[in-house]
């Protein structure tokens, strides 16, 4: 396949996923997975360099729009992840996120490239930086996103030279049926040359811009503090909370579909 069939092919499933009324759980299903060929596809023609960067952008930013039409579905259909099929839609649709990253910047073929994702159900912002320059780092996405202050970087010296960065913060929380801005993001860190998850030992400083949220509760035993312009910041010593791994696992705890036990079940009868 070429990029410009993919395109079309994206640009069609994006249509009809749209209107998430109007689909089921094997509509979502089977543009999960067709989803997932196609980057595995996308990823083999970016390695082989036989794509340019203009054609490459409008190939992503549609699988992108199609990757938020299934998490629009998820949070109108099953808000509360009541369901296992929620849930397991949920965790595609992260690692479709991070094959996207991927091949955003593998595209970009540079070592200082950066991207950045905003549809109505995320934004993502990724890039690859010098491991030096992760100490102190400064992440700030939007203005309507959790804001993150990197610390200084633990063993620096055994990290790759060159580290790739994903940044995803979903708009609405998918465990709540309130229409309220989400507070969960999550950030993961992989080798750029090799692609393979990097541990960084750091504490995070989150800062939650006051004009968008309201009424915030740190998380993970983070110590909770106002700055000068009255933004709730939160001070977390292991940013490994937010990994990817971690955050799925909260929102499990959180979701629904924890309550259904077999307990709860014959409670019912």
């Amino acid at each position: 396949m070429s990029i410009d069939s993919i395109t079309n092919m994206l640009t069609l499933i994006d249509t009809l996923t749209e209107n998430p009324y109007l689909n089921d759980n094997t509509t979502i299903s089977t543009t999960l997975s067709t989803l997932n060929a196609t980057l595995n596809i996308m990823d083999v023609l970016v390695s082989s360099n036989t794509t340019n960067s203009t054609t490459l952008a409008t190939a992503l930013n549609e699988a992108s729009n199609i990757i938020s039409n299934s998490l629009n579905q998820i949070q109108k259909l099953d808000c509360g992840l009541s369901s296992n099929f929620s849930g397991q839609a949920l965790n595609s649709s992260f690692e479709l996120l991070q094959q996207l990253s991927e091949i955003s910047l593998k595209g970009a073929n540079s070592t200082n490239a950066t991207s950045i994702f905003s549809t109505t159900a995320f934004l993502m912002f990724s890039g690859i930086f010098n491991s030096s320059q992760l100490n102190d780092m400064t992440i700030n996405a939007s203005d309507n996103s959790p804001q993150l202050q990197l610390g200084s970087i633990q063993d620096i010296q055994n990290l790759p030279s060159y580290v790739a960065m994903t940044y995803i913060y979903l708009k609405q929380d998918p465990t709540s049926c309130q229409d309220t801005p989400a507070t969960n993001f999550s950030i993961q860190f992989q080798d750029a040359r090799t692609w393979q998850p990097v541990t960084i030992s750091t504490s995070v400083q989150v800062i939650y811009p006051a004009s968008i949220f309201k009424n915030i509760k740190c998380d993970g035993g983070c110590p909770q503090s106002f700055d000068l312009g009255g933004n709730v910041k939160c001070v977390c010593l292991d940013i490994g909370f937010f990994d990817i791994k971690n955050q799925l696992g909260r929102m499990y705890q959180n979701s629904n579909f924890r309550l259904v036990t077999l307990s709860s079940i014959a409670g019912v009868f």
